[in-house]
């Protein structure tokens, strides 16, 4: 009946945490503090007997009790009633049997005594309970991980279990979880799972963490294209966002791959990044968004301030263009490359010479043609791509090549 009288549940909140059952709160902290206060004499009556009712915890182990005493202990600094029920192996127990969707309430328990013991100055309590938690949360995480929970059936308590980690570790255990959703076939559940990580305070992962967290993102990109937009670029780094591209692209997740390198903003990485897709894209027959793929790939080139750098962008554009079948593009690309020529030239032609691409193959020989070196390179190519004049091409060679 309370539910329905307006008048009152104006100013609550009501909370459903079991089913049928509800729980209420004032919206404010204020309004229960205000109420307390015109209530007077009735008020403390009434906490007199919320305390004398939640002392009897065994008999009834009420929910609301096992959620909320140590906090009433606390408010009203019962510091000896709250020090025992926190080392209290029963109540934990018991914490853990009626309420297994929250298995942070033993540790929310001793929290809550740590911090009477803090204000009270009382350095051995302190001590005792700063070791209680740090045992009961190992013992908490090695009895059941949040995989096993949500294998289990329940996904709450899953959540609650990755929480208990440092954020490194939940955010792992919640793409980990993710996938497994995903994999269920409980899209839903997934993409509560995999959002939920918005609401964290996150922190950008690195080395076997980001390698991780790449191999997971990759698998969950198509459960909420927002939150993973959101979630690569507050996790990973520039490389870590271009092997996150490689990954999407194994996986078949092309347009998301292309998403990815619009926040890269390394302009190396990036280029790196646009180079794969545009290759996955060729080997696709999608031959046109290849070839806008390369186009950005040269944009992010031509952003790369140090010179060799930006050459061995270029030099990877103009391979992966002439194997994709670009012959005229990688050609073109070479083109642009000023330093080293001797040296980068022919590991181009070499592409062009794998797919048998004799046509632009032969637009390179006059350049080559200036560096010795890169003429005997040239020549050993030709060899390959006419091998059915490579005898005669080995005799040149051979004929050219001054004695020792």
């Amino acid at each position: 009946l309370l539910r329905e009288c307006w008048q009152v549940t104006r100013w609550l909140s009501i909370i459903t945490k079991e089913e049928g059952t509800y729980f209420y709160d004032f919206t404010h902290p204020l309004l229960g503090k205000t109420f307390a206060e015109i209530m007077g004499d009735d008020a403390d009556d009434a906490l007199e007997y919320l305390m004398k009712w939640c002392a009897r915890w065994q008999e009834h182990k009420s929910p609301y009790t096992l959620r909320h005493y140590a906090e009433h202990l606390y408010d009203e600094k019962q510091w000896d009633k709250l020090f025992m029920l926190a080392k209290d192996e029963v109540f934990a127990s018991v914490q853990a049997e009626r309420l297994p969707s929250e298995p942070d309430l033993p540790l929310k328990t001793i929290q809550t005594a740590l911090r009477g013991a803090a204000e009270t100055d009382n350095a051995e309590s302190m001590t005792e309970f700063l070791l209680l938690h740090a045992r009961r949360l190992v013992r908490i995480t090695v009895q059941e991980s949040p995989l096993e929970a949500l294998r289990a059936g329940n996904l709450q308590r899953a959540w609650e279990l990755a929480d208990l980690y440092n954020i490194q570790s939940c955010t792992l255990w919640h793409l980990l979880l993710t996938w497994e959703l995903k994999d269920a076939g409980k899209l839903k559940e997934g993409r509560a799972t995999f959002e939920r990580l918005l609401e964290k305070k996150l922190l950008q992962l690195s080395d076997w963490e980001a390698d991780c967290a790449v191999y997971e993102l990759a698998h969950v990109s198509d459960v909420s294209e927002d939150a993973f937009a959101t979630l690569h670029q507050k996790l990973l780094s520039d490389r870590h966002c271009v092997s996150l591209c490689e990954n999407l692209i194994r996986y078949g997740h092309l347009d998301a791959a292309r998403e990815t390198t619009e926040r890269i903003e390394d302009a190396l990485d990036r280029s790196e990044a646009l180079i794969a897709i545009a290759q996955a894209e060729a080997e696709a027959g999608r031959t046109e968004e290849a070839r806008t793929t390369f186009a950005d790939a040269h944009e992010a080139a031509k952003e790369i301030e140090h010179a060799s750098f930006r050459s061995c962008a270029l030099i990877a554009i103009a391979q992966a263009e002439a194997e994709a079948g670009f012959g005229a593009q990688a050609v073109a690309t070479a083109k642009t490359i000023l330093d080293s020529q001797d040296v980068h030239l022919p590991k181009i032609a070499e592409s062009l010479c794998k797919i048998g691409d004799r046509e632009h193959f032969k637009q390179l020989l006059i350049p080559c043609a200036h560096y010795l070196g890169a003429a005997y390179r040239m020549s050993g190519l030709l060899a390959r791509l006419y091998p059915e004049q490579a005898t005669a091409v080995v005799k040149v060679v051979c004929e050219s090549t001054p004695p020792d």
